[in-house]
């Protein structure tokens, strides 16, 4: 797997990200497909009574080659978001991989996930 290049193996253009201040983070297999962070990292703070939960959020664009040429996103909420920016980038890393994993397949991905406790899983929304 290629990992955060700043011209894509599969199809030779520069990744597109919503603004330079997004971290340039994306994967390919260089052949049928390429995932890239979209937007964020976006930290925010869910606070449910006495609980504070750090979540982080983030979209993804992807495009493979079984399922045309437009990009489809995913959406990422990450709790418990890593206090240190440095290990909540680990994190969204992570995401990244699993995701690259399931779009590998060539198969249409949820548009929403949770990750939490290490585990990509589908939302229904």
């Amino acid at each position: 797997m290629l990992k955060n290049f700043a011209k894509c193996p599969h199809c030779g253009k520069q990744p597109v990200r919503l603004s330079e201040k997004t971290v340039l983070l994306n994967r390919s297999d260089g052949k049928t497909f390429h995932l890239t962070m979209f937007s964020g990292p976006y930290r925010r703070q869910v606070t449910a009574g006495d609980l504070r939960i750090d979540q982080l959020f983030c979209t993804f664009s992807y495009v493979h080659d079984r399922l045309g040429p437009n990009n489809e996103y995913v959406a990422v909420t990450i709790d418990l978001a890593q206090a240190r920016e440095k290990d909540a980038l680990r994190q969204v890393e992570d995401v990244a991989d699993q995701i690259a994993g399931v779009v590998s397949r060539g198969v249409k991905v949820p548009r929403l996930y949770r990750f939490h406790g290490g585990r990509l899983e589908p939302e229904m929304g």
